[in-house]
């Protein structure tokens, strides 16, 4: 079994096939150079005796990316929420995670990064716990260059020293949230509470605890109560809400627990409550376990930290391989100016053989669900070779964007992957129909079995020899002989 990337030979495992029909695994190693998609091949020799060797080989592609998300947690001072989320996000092999609080005497533990940007830069998203502003003025700058300047994800949590208490308001970094802070100081609303998911948050990727929107409402409501929550402001213009407090009210709404905007071409977050380790702890003792609290972080890292550069539109294909016969599905994720989901769009996708010597192909997206903003579709019977595509997404007659992408398809077709006889599928087939199965075995009765009567057919055919072309040559040919003889021996 040979893995190999276009045509340089990555892996090689010699395998002894038990030859009883089940399955073995072998264990292939790669290790990509560079980031992006790879194209890669495994295959097999052909062996004596093989119907075909068309199912001897398979492409597949894998995206590759740069490193680790590496998120930067800084907090005022240890907390059972520093605990659970860090041991959270340690938990989740994709990410890198960068732990620092501070002592009662001021000093960071472990050292605080130093002052150049490039440092702050060097991550992903950063995490701001339970820390006043005034213990992190000297690096605020560089803290609002990478959300603004960068494109990185910012999210503050809940907390004695947070939000208004910790005194952001009138500050850069509390410009940046997606709620108010007026500078007025505002206390915690000290009584446990559960959450409620607002329309936004039912479809928002960063509050899915599960694919099935009834299965995610359930988990939510399955969660333990909060004990308090920070008494910020309202959502800013532009800002969406993904949950809010079921009673508890500011300036005549209901007080946000998550809410998200974008900055610039950066991501932040704003989570009111604090004793989110919660989640995490009282859920084995209902006999349940963290898997919520672990899906909600993993969400939400994944959200900030996805770069998309204030793009509305984004179409992409289910993955980047696909074999011969296999419908290639797009999904698509259109949003409004605000950045909440948009329905009603109208997505045209132009797909492109390469090199483009065929008329292109065109496909309509068809929405998902509605409130979702998401849309589906897939086209068929494309033959082998590499594509591209151009997706054009519309709004009452006006256009909203676009996106580009690629995708490729293998020679490798259904029938060739299991090429054994199917003995079951073929009896049913001839019994539905009327008829009967043989097998090669056997083919010998199928004569018998028909019992055919021996039949005698006669046929006549008719021909006109006066207008065959033939007896004209024939009379000709004659005549010219007669001439010829007459001639010959001087006859009259």
């Amino acid at each position: 079994l040979t893995l190999s990337e276009e045509g340089r030979t990555l892996d090689m495992q010699y395998v002894e096939l038990a030859g009883d029909g089940r399955e073995q695994s072998v264990n292939l190693y790669l290790s990509p150079d560079t980031d992006g998609v790879h194209t890669y091949t495994l295959s097999t020799a052909v062996l004596d005796g093989e119907l075909t060797g068309q199912n001897n080989r398979l492409d597949f592609s894998i995206k590759v990316i740069k490193s680790k998300m590496s998120v930067f947690y800084l907090e005022g001072a240890p907390r059972p929420d520093m605990t659970f989320l860090k041991k959270t996000l340690e938990r989740d092999r994709n990410i890198e995670v960068h732990t620092i609080f501070f002592r009662p005497d001021g000093s960071a533990y472990p050292q605080m990064p130093s002052d150049s940007r490039s440092a702050w830069f060097a991550h992903d998203l950063i995490i701001l716990g339970n820390v006043e502003a005034d213990r992190i003025r000297r690096w605020e700058g560089h803290i609002v260059d990478f959300v603004e300047q960068k494109g990185g994800g910012l999210v503050m949590l809940g907390g004695s020293r947070s939000f208004d208490l910790g005194g952001y308001g009138g500050t850069p970094i509390g410009a940046m949230l997606p709620i108010r802070l007026d500078g007025s100081g505002r206390g915690v609303f000290e009584t446990p509470f559960v959450p409620v998911l607002t329309p936004d948050g039912q479809v928002h990727p960063v509050m899915k605890l599960s694919d099935d929107p009834v299965a995610s409402g359930r988990l939510w409501a399955e969660l333990p109560p909060l004990p308090g929550l920070n008494l910020a402001g309202t959502a800013k213009p532009g800002a969406t809400v993904l949950s809010v407090h079921p009673t508890w009210q500011i300036d005549g709404v209901n007080a946000p627990v998550v809410a998200v905007s974008r900055y610039g071409p950066g991501k932040v977050m704003a989570m009111t409550p604090y004793g989110l380790w919660r989640w995490d702890l009282m859920m084995w003792g209902a006999g349940a376990t963290h898997a919520s609290y672990e899906r909600f972080w993993s969400n939400a890292v994944r959200w900030l930290t996805a770069y998309e550069g204030g793009q509305r539109v984004r179409i992409i294909t289910e993955k980047l391989y696909f074999r011969g016969g296999e419908p290639v599905a797009f999904k698509g994720q259109v949003y409004d100016e605000n950045f909440r989901p948009l329905d009603g769009a109208d997505i045209q996708v132009t797909v492109q053989a390469q090199p483009s010597e065929t008329p292109p192909l065109h496909i309509a997206l068809t929405p998902v669900t509605a409130g979702s903003g998401r849309y589906t579709g897939s086209i068929r019977f494309l033959t082998e070779g590499t594509y591209t595509f151009t997706a054009r997404a519309l709004y009452a007659g006006a256009e909203i964007g676009t996106d580009t992408g690629g995708f490729s398809v293998g020679e490798t077709t259904a029938e060739f992957l299991q090429t054994r006889m199917n003995r079951n599928l073929l009896d049913r087939l001839a019994t539905v129909t009327g008829g009967q199965f043989y097998p090669i075995a056997e083919a010998q009765r199928l004569g018998e079995d028909l019992n055919l009567p021996e039949t005698v057919t006669t046929q006549t055919q008719h021909v006109q020899l006066w207008h065959h072309p033939y007896v004209f040559i024939l009379l000709v040919a004659l005549l010219s002989a007669e001439w010829l003889l007459r001639r010959a021996f001087g006859l009259q």
